[in-house]
């Protein structure tokens, strides 16, 4: 995505990642979302919630589960 802004003119001013958690009331909501949000109609829930252990990581408290993820922030000016 970096490379596209470039070589369209764009100068990348400033770039963060910044880590960010999506919010469940549970487990089964969560690997409910990833299913929807990325398609994933092959995979039963358990494939993708051991998939969001290994690769993810989530965390829970008495408020439900939190996924970990990254947003990576991009601050970019047009080189006209």
């Amino acid at each position: 995505f970096r490379q596209t802004l470039t070589q369209a003119g764009f100068d990348i001013e400033n770039r963060q990642v910044i880590p960010y958690r999506w919010s469940f009331s549970g487990k089964e909501q969560m690997a409910e979302f990833c299913i929807l949000m990325f398609g994933l109609d092959k995979a039963t829930p358990e494939i993708v919630l051991a998939a969001i252990e290994q690769y993810l990581g989530y965390s829970s408290d008495e408020s439900g589960y939190h996924m970990n993820w990254e947003l990576e922030f991009l601050r970019c000016r047009h080189s006209l």
